[in-house]
């Protein structure tokens, strides 16, 4: 949502907002926690999702716009980074598995970054 006038333009230039930044450790194979995080993460369909909020009159609609790419634990993911594709091609080998996880949490604005790594990252 565009601010509409100064005041407005000032008080978003100064808010701060808190980051959360966890790591995750599992016996489980990499893949089938990455299945699980991406399973619990709402995933709306970018092009409606810009359509929808872009088109919003009020904070009202905005919301119930977000609120549609929500999933059940309230979490929207707003991207999926593969640190590890780099690696892998650097290296040559299929080891190095790094992926970063940007997700808004519904009951906040705070964002949370999520890291789901494998191992040997250097092959």
């Amino acid at each position: 949502m565009l601010a509409t006038n100064f005041q407005e333009q000032e008080r978003l230039r100064d808010k701060k907002i808190k980051i959360e930044r966890f790591s995750l450790t599992s016996s489980k194979p990499f893949a089938q926690v990455v299945e699980a995080l991406y399973a619990s993460i709402g995933h709306p369909d970018k092009v409606e999702f810009g359509r929808s909020t872009h088109e919003s009159r009020s904070f009202a609609e905005l919301k119930r716009a977000v609120e549609k790419g929500l999933s059940e634990a309230g979490l929207m993911l707003f991207m999926k980074l593969d640190h590890g594709a780099a690696l892998r091609k650097e290296t040559g080998r299929d080891k190095s598995k790094i992926i970063r996880f940007v997700i808004r949490r519904q009951a906040d604005t705070d964002l949370v970054v999520g890291c789901v790594s494998k191992g040997d990252r250097l092959g």
